[in-house]
This record gives structure tokens, sequence and C-alpha cells, in this order.
């Protein structure tokens, strides 16, 4: 039965990639670029697909498995879902014995966008857009400021023994 990916005959060399032009791919999980609109349902690259009826290793199986269930579009929705369109804290008190002042914060999430970043483990570059108003409440004042930030996340997808994924996300400091 043929395996894929086909193995190198003797003699046959590794195809060669230019570092500039393309990050280093792990042969075990060969990535190939999609087209633009592909690209835009599902957001990056996604691993060959062996052509149906040939053999592959349970090693390739499980690598293209997790990157097809785990693909950046899911992420981004799953994140999306998990923190609601909005978060709101407050009031909190500010300032010295924290009864000065009076902090409100009121945030509305539009959307996170996910990105594959090449490497050993499965790991996105997700970006997290907000718009967020502060509101200050002063013993004689109140002011509010609106900004537009976008937090950026990493989520890196482990697998953990017997078969659990565990989702480590790092956020800036």
């Amino acid at each position: 039965m043929p395996t894929f990916p086909p193995r190198l005959t003797p003699g046959e060399a590794a195809l060669e990639v230019d570092p500039g032009l393309a990050p280093e791919v792990d042969p075990a999980a060969p990535v190939v670029p999609v087209s633009a609109a592909e690209a835009e349902s599902t957001l990056g690259p996604r691993p060959v697909e062996a052509p149906a009826g040939v053999e592959i290793s349970y090693e390739q199986f499980g690598r293209h498995w997790v990157r097809r269930v785990l693909h950046a579009r899911r992420i981004a929705e799953t994140i999306d879902a998990l923190l609601g369109p909005t978060i709101e804290l407050g009031p909190m008190g500010a300032g010295p014995g924290r009864a000065f002042a009076s902090v409100k914060v009121f945030g509305r999430f539009t959307g996170c966008r996910a990105t594959e970043v090449p490497g050993d483990l499965l790991t996105y570059a997700v970006d997290l857009p907000i718009s967020v108003t502060f509101t200050l409440e002063l013993p004689f004042d109140t002011l509010t400021f609106d900004a537009d930030v976008v937090v950026p996340l990493q989520l890196i997808v482990h697998t953990v023994a017997p078969t659990t994924l565990h989702m480590e996300l790092h956020t800036p400091a």
C-alpha cells in the first residue's frame, strides 16, 4: 500500500526551500498555502491531504486531525463565544484609600482574528480588538475616555495523554 507523503528514492534530493520565501515546515506535517478565497474561509495554511486510500502514519494522522479540528477560524470563534459581546468592570474605588474616585470600564469585543504561527507546537497569534470606555468619577467632575485597543494573545495547543487537548493562553504583560 502506498504511503503519504511519498518517500524519497535513493539518489532523489529533498526539495530545498529558500528560508526567505517560506517558513520552515516539518516534513511529518507538510503545509501548503491556499488560495486567497480559501484563506479567508480557513484563516491560514492547512495540512496537505493524502489521496483517498493512501496509508499514513498515526503521527501524521494525529497532526492532520488536530490542525483540521483546531483551525484558525474555530479558535477565533471559540474565543469570541467564551468572551461574549461585552465586558464590564466596576465601579471600583481609586485614589488614596480607594475612596477619592470611582472607575468604571465598559468594553465591546469586535471579533478576534487568529493566525497560525509556524513552529513545533500548534500555535496561534490572536488579535483581540476591544472598543473601551473608561469613566472616572471624581468628587466634582466625571471624565470619560474612549479607546480602541487590540490585545495580542498567543494560544498554544498541547496534546496530553491519554487523549486531551490542552490550550495555553499567553496574555501581554
